[in-house]
């Protein structure tokens, strides 16, 4: 029976052999980490692989996207981004240059309102008396039609007086 019992000490289970493996190869690996670590192998890792590769790919690459993409990046009558992005520009120097006209448009509308809102303010503390005045006068006349529309006239003479006239009015819209 202690022969038995040996027998199965010698044997190498799978853990053994595998785990066997997995130690070396960690060993090569930390001993590979703690190499590349150094100074001297990092410059030759630098010259015999990383910089030839860079430079290859970077060609590579290069080369790729100025035949597949390049164009697009280049004026070339309307159908590249670069097209599109200038014309963007372009659209937005116009829509620019309507907004300033725009607000300028509406300072000067603004300054009329203000204008036209004092005036009409200024006008109508005297036009309560003047109507009042002209209606009398008018109601008053016994002497016929053409007394009635001369006070008219009248009447609209006075309020044409005290309201300047409208900027942009033709001579027939203003009278």
């Amino acid at each position: 029976m202690w022969h038995d019992s040996v027998l199965v000490l010698a044997q190498h289970s799978w853990w053994h052999t595998y785990g066997e493996w997995i130690l070396w190869a960690a060993a090569i690996t930390t001993a590979i980490s703690v190499m590349f670590r150094t100074k001297p192998t990092r410059w030759v890792w630098r010259q015999l692989v990383a910089g030839p590769t860079t430079d290859w790919l970077g060609r590579e690459v290069r080369n790729a996207v100025a035949e597949e993409i390049g164009h697009e990046f280049v004026a070339n009558g309307g159908t590249s981004v670069r097209d599109l992005l200038d014309g963007m520009a372009d659209n937005h120097a116009v829509l620019s240059e309507f907004a300033t006209e725009a607000k300028e448009h509406q300072v000067a509308i603004e300054g009329k309102v203000d204008q036209t809102r004092s005036a009409i303010v200024d006008m109508s503390a005297g036009i309560s008396t003047t109507l009042a005045d002209h209606g009398g006068r008018i109601t008053s006349l016994e002497g016929g039609h053409a007394a009635v529309l001369e006070a008219v006239k009248k009447l609209h003479k006075c309020i044409d007086e005290r309201l300047p006239p409208i900027a942009g009015a033709s001579e027939k819209e203003a009278s």
